[in-house]
């Protein structure tokens, strides 16, 4: 396990590689139309270090801290017990006026303060990963999709722990920022789009080809889609660490692809769906009309509300 982690670290390097091409690229154009421009972007970029990364990690790491789900039955009564003493005094159930039930079980009280906070969880993660779906399908910059990752992540963690009354313990906090980190250099290193658009190049026919610019539109759907797919995994991992409370190993606490896939597919659904239509207009049965049918809406059972799923 300790080999496959090293491999992923110097797999990750590799993607970093592209991420700063692009940012010099990015610099280089803006410098090259004019100096007062480029210096405008470095400025603006600073600004948004600053404001949507620096700060909110920041915020995290003055947090108080919400003890992590434990591996032993025997230390999850005690575990209950502390994160109630949190939700008692937790914000957004107050306001929400949520009451707690004293003569149900402290379980049963946990079960349900859980079930509210999971329900905000998930307004929360829709808002950020539809963002985050829109900015990298129009983006059309591996940097600037790593840049919205990057602070979209940082600044989604930091709202849920704040939802949860408190972080994790530092150990953990590192574990979450190295997914947040792998998010990242994947979606910024745009391999996917490369793929993409290397797939629509041998499989599209002549005729759709001939469409100006569709190779480039439905690359930055898959892009977009993969980015909100990235960003959904994480804010599911944080979530857990924030809400179970028994787990066998740290596996238990990271999602399984098919439920971060319906999940993000439920989420952005509308865009894919209107995406699909204009495939079918444009494209009939093409490589792009089987896209938009792969990600878009597949029946009744898409519009039901997905809740996260542990394992």
């Amino acid at each position: 396990m300790k080999t496959l982690g090293r491999l992923a670290f110097f797999f990750s390097l590799f993607l970093l590689y592209f991420v700063v091409r692009e940012a010099v690229l990015l610099f280089d154009s803006a410098f090259s139309v004019s100096p007062i421009l480029g210096y405008a972007v470095l400025a603006a970029l600073s600004a948004v270090f600053i404001w949507l990364l620096v700060v909110p990690l920041l915020r995290i790491l003055l947090m108080p801290r919400n003890p992590g789900p434990v591996e032993k039955e025997s230390d999850e009564d005690a575990l209950i017990s502390r994160r109630l003493v949190l939700f008692r005094k937790n914000s957004y159930l107050r306001s929400s006026g949520f009451t707690f039930d004293t003569s149900m079980s402290e379980r049963e009280q946990y079960d349900k303060a859980v079930k509210a906070l999971n329900a905000e969880c998930d307004r929360l993660r829709k808002g950020y990963v539809r963002r985050i779906f829109y900015g990298s399908t129009i983006s059309q910059n591996g940097f600037l999709d790593a840049v919205l990752i990057l602070t979209s992540g940082t600044n989604l963690i930091k709202d849920t722990f704040v939802l949860y009354s408190g972080r994790v313990s530092p150990k953990d906090l590192l574990t979450i920022g190295r997914m947040v980190y792998y998010s990242t250099v994947i979606g910024g290193s745009e391999s996917v789009e490369y793929l993409t658009e290397e797939l629509f190049s041998k499989l599209a026919s002549d005729g759709l080809k001939g469409i100006p610019f569709l190779g480039r539109i439905t690359s930055s759907i898959a892009d977009g889609f993969v980015n909100a797919a990235l960003l959904t995994r994480v804010s599911m991992i944080a979530e857990n660490y924030c809400s179970v409370t028994l787990i066998s190993g740290k596996v238990d606490l990271y999602p399984r692809f098919k439920t971060v896939y319906s999940t993000t597919k439920h989420i952005v659904s509308g865009l894919l769906g209107d995406a699909k239509s204009l495939a079918k207009d444009k494209a009939g049965k093409g490589i792009l009309g089987k896209i938009g049918g792969f990600f878009g809406r597949g029946g009744d059972d898409d519009e039901e509300e997905l809740q996260p799923e542990i394992n």
